[in-house]
């Protein structure tokens, strides 16, 4: 049963209040995981069309080009497909370009490379030498403990490092009748690959005669780092049957629009959406909402001056 507007929510189990009071979290600290989410040598890469794939299209020497243009090699996995062993199917995935770009080791392996060095490969595709594949794409650590931030009519504003896994927990606090909501717009920044952030903002309004907004119900905000690798769907799900979920704006997708539904598709969730699919490197946001508890806007902006590329509302849903 939903709480009131006037009582107080509990919170899961493992989680409590946060002790700062500042509205404003910054979250640039990279995944240091040492478990990978996946070996890429195991799958092999297609383009889908007309709905059949086609043979092998991803080069021996591909992170050596996502190195040296990683905006290019980046986007062209938009039209690819990955197949692991058991023929499941998959929207393409590589290694993110600050796993690559932004360790030494790398760069240090990948000059070896370069001078004729000795390199192994195993598995089906030979894009990642062996002794390389444990130091890029680390496996996110969904939190199962931890802070939850409160909301109230102050706002909050969370900034995401560029590649990271942070997910901010809030709950409603105040009394409140809608919340605006705004993304900043993904810019590419040749010279900084690596240090590149977007910002989330949450503005709480009250307005006279309308329904407000549950005491206690949950907003997420969660920076994917691209919605194609396997354990999204898993922490979505978590996410979801944990916490008594109202709003969740997902960050850094990674997706075209039908590589995004098909992802979507396994989610098995009532939640609505609203997907954008960006520009830039980090591209791409999905707004979640629960349609019992708020309605939900979403504007889009096209004028390249305007810094936010998203902005939004979601109001309580009169009865």
């Amino acid at each position: 049963m939903e709480p009131s507007s006037n009582q107080e929510a509990s919170y899961p189990h493992g989680f409590y209040a946060a002790e700062a009071v500042e509205n404003v979290k910054h979250c640039f600290q990279y995944n240091n995981n040492p478990e990978q989410e996946m070996n890429f040598n195991d799958f092999v890469y297609f383009h889908s069309q007309n709905g059949k794939l086609t043979c092998h299209v991803v080069e021996y020497d591909i992170l050596r080009k996502i190195v040296a243009n990683p905006k290019q090699e980046q986007h062209r996995m938009d039209k690819m497909m990955m197949v692991n062993e058991e023929g499941q199917i998959f929207p393409a995935h590589l290694p993110n370009m600050a796993d690559v770009v932004n360790k030494p080791e790398v760069q240090s392996a990948i000059s070896d490379i370069e001078k004729g060095e000795s390199v192994t490969y195993e598995g089906k595709t030979k894009i990642i030498p062996t002794f390389m594949v444990d130091k890029i794409d680390p496996k996110p650590i969904l939190p199962r403990t931890g802070p939850i931030y409160s909301l109230r009519l102050n706002g909050f504003t969370t900034e995401f490092g560029s590649y990271t896994d942070d997910v901010i927990f809030l709950q409603v606090k105040s009394p409140m009748t809608e919340i605006s909501y705004s993304v900043f717009r993904d810019q590419f920044i040749e010279d900084n690959l690596t240090s590149r952030y977007q910002s989330v903002k949450l503005r709480p309004e009250v307005e006279p005669n309308k329904r407000e907004i549950n005491i206690g119900a949950s907003v997420v905000l969660w920076n994917g780092r691209r919605i194609s690798r396997p354990s999204f769907v898993e922490h979505f799900k978590e996410i979801v049957d944990i916490h008594n979920l109202m709003i969740m704006i997902v960050i850094e997708v990674g997706a075209t629009s039908i590589n995004c539904e098909r992802i979507l598709s396994k989610l098995d969730t009532t939640l609505s959406w609203h997907f954008d699919a960006g520009g830039g490197i980090l591209r791409g946001t999905i707004v979640f909402w629960d349609s019992n508890r708020v309605d939900s806007t979403m504007l889009i902006a096209t004028d390249e001056d305007n810094d936010n590329r998203i902005m939004g509302t979601f109001n309580a849903v009169q009865v």
